[in-house]
């Protein structure tokens, strides 16, 4: 609430309006003094909260859904595409209370979602009340989450791991209630309008649920293979049955966005082959200015939004103490080392360098960019699912610290190929950052 602040209360507002001051007419009256600060977030007032306050009312005052804005370019669809988040329930403040109070408190409830929804993932991993509470703030605080406020990028975030929690959660039972939480989870996120982020989601997903379902088998070692393929396949059946009706549950803004999409040339938006953040841009991951500020980026870099990877200098070093210090004990060993091996990767493809080359990030890139729909998504979306992992990650290193006596250290043949991995992936980066 105080990182929010007055807009809470309808002092001000939480959103960079104060850039118009720098376009005609409005600079007319602009003070010679006067410094902006909030960066590049230009389409957040010129698209974003335009369209979102045509639609809300429309909703309030004619009791109906504006289908088409009539304002940019001769016109364009509205209520019948996903864009403007609105119908999500990250968006029901705006609808409420209005555009300029309902953002301030639409963001408040993104931290909220994202603080609970990785405290329900960590508990789910068995972490403690404790850890899994600090691993809620960090991530709520995260780079994503906030650089991209103000688009549906971090509603997304917000919703990434309430979607993992979910997911296993109908895995491990089975029940309709989860099944039903899934759905509602998988609609949020449709409705959100940024099916990369969600592409990305996805791919991460699947490889989790693999993982867990291998930990739920070794607790069942009296099974025959056909009885655990026969489980797998029930589990595999529920999971998409429930994101199908989240789709169902969506459908109305949905299914004219993907039916509209065949009048598009989406060429332009495929990732460039070549495309990578610079390695230096890690320094935020601990060192929030490392890259200058949301206004001034240092010269070299992509903008600040796209750059900005924070995680908190001692979720930094906790991330690092987890890797190299091993587990904790209630952990499943299979779950540490997807969130290892996650990150290694996710680190390799976003910093390490161009895939036209053969370096292992890049083999790995052009590997992952030739999965379907991958190519709609840019590589600097990729961090979110780093900040997840890592932040899983910074709270088994808690764990490790209040629960010593619970830690699993790793063999000392482990532990040197655990260090082994770090000093790979930092030689890459460093010679990236070359």
């Amino acid at each position: 609430m105080l990182a929010v602040g007055a807009p809470l209360v309808g002092r001000g507002d939480f959103m960079g309006t104060d850039v118009l001051k720098l376009y005609a007419p409005w600079n007319a009256d602009t003070a010679s003094t006067f410094v902006y600060r909030h960066g590049p977030i230009n389409d957040t007032i010129d698209a974003g909260i335009p369209e979102r306050a045509l639609l809300r009312d429309a909703l309030v005052a004619d009791h109906h859904v504006q289908l088409w804005d009539p304002y940019p370019n001769g016109g364009v669809p509205l209520g019948s595409q996903p864009n403007t988040g609105l119908f999500s329930p990250l968006g029901w403040p705006l609808l409420l209370l209005g555009v300029r109070l309902g953002t301030a408190w639409s963001a408040l409830l993104r931290f909220a979602l994202a603080a609970a929804g990785l405290y329900w993932l960590a508990r789910r991993l068995r972490l403690s009340r404790f850890s899994s509470a600090c691993g809620g703030l960090v991530y709520s605080a995260s780079g994503f989450v906030v650089a991209w406020n103000g688009w549906p990028q971090a509603n997304i975030a917000a919703w990434l791991p309430v979607l993992f929690a979910a997911a296993d959660a109908l895995l491990e039972t089975r029940r309709w209630r989860a099944a039903g939480v899934l759905a509602v989870v998988v609609a949020a996120l449709l409705l959100e309008g940024y099916p990369p982020a969600l592409v990305a989601a996805g791919y991460a997903l699947l490889p989790f649920l693999v993982v867990r379902w291998w930990e739920l088998q070794r607790f069942a070692s009296d099974r025959t293979l056909a009885v655990r393929l026969r489980e797998a396949a029930k589990s595999g059946v529920a999971l998409v049955g429930a994101a199908a009706i989240g789709a169902a549950y969506s459908a109305f803004q949905v299914a004219p966005f993907v039916m509209g999409l065949r009048t598009y040339n989406l060429t332009y938006r495929n990732v460039e082959s070549a495309s990578a953040l610079p390695a230096a841009a890690l320094l935020t991951t601990a060192f929030p200015w490392a890259l200058g500020s949301p206004t001034h980026t240092i010269a070299g870099f992509p903008n600040f939004v796209d750059s900005f990877s924070f995680l908190g200098a001692a979720a930094t070093v906790f991330v690092l103490w987890a890797i190299l210090g091993g587990r904790p004990r209630r952990v499943p060993g299979a779950v540490h080392a997807y969130c290892v091996a996650t990150l290694a990767l996710m680190l390799l493809v976003v910093y390490a360098g161009p895939s036209s080359t053969r370096s292992l990030g890049g083999v790995i890139k052009n590997v992952l960019y030739r999965l379907p729909l991958m190519a709609q998504v840019p590589v600097s979306r990729l961090r979110v699912v780093s900040l997840l992992v890592a932040t899983l990650l910074a709270a088994c290193g808690i764990e490790t610290v209040v629960s010593a006596t619970e830690r699993v250290v790793a063999p000392r043949r482990r532990r040197l190929w655990r260090l082994l991995i770090v000093l790979i992936v930092g030689v890459l980066l460093l010679e990236r950052a070359a």
